[in-house]
């Protein structure tokens, strides 16, 4: 396989609203960092069948369109998408659910890091809970604390915190020094008349990113070449942003290792899930545990950090209709298992593929495609 990264720099501020885009007057259009990875990869693969005029064959073939991909990519998997500085050759990361930050009191010092462990039964003796795994996570502090929130992880960062690490202050950057929201009006118009529509006026944050920062995709093919020149389009609005190579991308970030007893799965993208919350591969058992298997490995889910479910649409340009809304787990959202037999590194088969790489869904095969239901893996 073929590992590309690129570097992609807006040339002007973005709008990227998720499933936000329309509603009823006075509406506030929220923006979304980072963008999904449907943003970019849609971006890319539009790019590439532009450059081999076959734009207007993806649209007469509606769903069978990503056929022209594989000719052109063979199987084309995107890894990740992350911030990164283009002169620092520095990646920027989310940080995962699994870390808190604890706020201080002065707004300009860097936060105690707290790391969520899972909370042994001893601990919660005597407490009832409707969680369905026994061991929720949770940390330990001796007096109540204020949770932070917009802090990013440098690629160090990330990797220490994989390995189990202490995570330093120099691997903190404030999302604040990446990029900031720019509020801006907008009056929707009257196709027929071309005026504006009364009463439909709307507000909408727009990202607006720091100096010499960008977005980094990674993808493996097995063939061809990715563009890495010239635009692409991003976003709803078609918001041009410019193609640079990027040469500093950990390849085997989050790679599993051999011999782990116990080990955490990290979602580095939203992930489809039925209910929301159980990754695609776990099981349940008739005793109430949750099993995973990969080839000869079986591990038993026994811990998870993660927030509410999200619900993710988009616009499929070939077929000019919404894309089926999804309940998805949220990026960076952790599970920890324990291994019951076999060995961690089959795990690597779903840290190459991801985890939807053997769905017979559709809907779930055209998410994977766009880079959705990626993890990464780290020692717990």
């Amino acid at each position: 396989m073929i590992t590309t990264s690129l570097f992609i720099k807006p040339i002007d501020v973005l709008f990227l609203r998720g499933n936000r885009l329309f509603g009823g007057p006075g509406t506030h259009g929220d923006i979304l960092m980072p963008p999904w990875p449907s943003v970019i990869t849609g971006a890319v693969c539009s790019r590439m069948l532009a450059d081999n005029n076959l734009l207007g064959k993806a649209t007469a073939m509606g769903n069978d369109a990503p056929a022209l991909i594989n000719e052109l990519t063979g199987r084309l998997m995107p890894i990740y998408v992350s911030l990164a500085d283009e002169k620092k050759n520095e990646l920027y990361f989310p940080a995962p659910a699994d870390i808190v930050f604890e706020k201080q009191n002065n707004n300009e010092t860097l936060p105690d890091v707290h790391i969520v462990k899972p909370i042994t039964t001893s601990v919660l003796a005597g407490c009832t809970s409707s969680s369905p795994i026994p061991a929720p996570g949770g940390i330990r502090s001796a007096s109540p604390i204020k949770p932070d929130s917009g802090w990013w992880l440098t690629t160090e960062g990330l990797m220490r915190h994989l390995s189990g690490e202490k995570i330093k202050a120099n691997h903190l950057r404030k999302a604040k020094s990446l990029w900031i929201s720019d509020l801006r009006l907008g009056i929707a118009l009257n196709r027929g008349s071309r005026t504006a529509d009364e009463g439909r006026i709307y507000t909408s944050d727009a990202v607006v990113l720091s100096d010499n920062i960008g977005f980094v995709a990674a993808f493996r093919h097995e063939k061809g070449a990715l563009p890495s020149e010239g635009l692409v389009r991003l976003g709803g609005d078609g918001r041009g942003a410019e193609l640079f190579p990027f040469d500093s991308t950990p390849v085997e970030l989050g790679k599993p290792q051999k011999g782990w007893k116990k080990f955490r799965m990290i979602f580095s993208t939203p992930c489809p899930s039925p209910g929301g919350w159980l990754p695609p591969g776990v099981i349940g058992t008739e005793d109430g545990s949750y099993m995973l298997d990969v080839a000869d490995c079986r591990a038993k889910l026994y811990s998870a950090a993660l927030t509410r479910y999200e619900v993710i649409s988009g616009w499929d340009l070939a077929c000019h209709a919404p894309k089926t809304a999804l309940k998805m787990i949220p990026s960076g959202s952790v599970y920890w298992f324990e291994i019951q037999h076999g060995d961690s590194d089959a795990l690597e088969n779903i840290w190459n593929d991801g985890l939807l790489a053997e769905t017979t869904d559709e809907e779930y095969a055209g998410r994977w495609r766009e880079g959705f239901g990626r993890v990464w893996f780290g020692k717990a």
